[in-house]
């Protein structure tokens, strides 16, 4: 049975588990508690925007007695998220997403120089 790299078990836990997640793996704790904590801050905002927008639009379909409408719906939603600071949860969204590929490409990086590290 082949031997998984250990570059390859670090992105495999930095992409599918959390950024920093294939850090510590690699014994690199500074960076993965940057990554882990930037994104656990990004992540944090996102579902509490998500959790906000959602109450409102549940807030307003119970109290208006709307029938379930996905047209409706959506425009509440729309209009929940002008009100909270949609731009913001975008922001942040986008952020997640780009230190998701920041901790696999340099998790990636990294399990190659200790894997050569090995080899010599």
């Amino acid at each position: 049975m082949a031997k998984v790299k250990e570059s390859t078990k670090a992105v495999l836990l930095s992409t599918l588990v959390f950024p920093g997640m294939g850090h510590f793996y690699l014994k690199k704790p500074l960076a993965g508690v940057m990554l882990f904590g930037a994104s656990t801050v990004c992540l944090f905002y996102i579902l509490t925007t998500v959790v906000s927008v959602t109450k409102k639009v549940m807030a307003n379909i119970t109290v208006a007695d709307l029938p379930l409408d996905i047209a409706q719906i959506t425009e509440l939603v729309q209009q929940s998220m002008a009100a909270v600071d949609g731009s913001s949860a975008n922001t942040a969204t986008w952020v997640l997403i780009v230190l998701w590929v920041i901790a696999a490409l340099d998790a990636a990086r990294l399990g190659r120089a200790v894997q050569q590290a090995k080899e010599l």
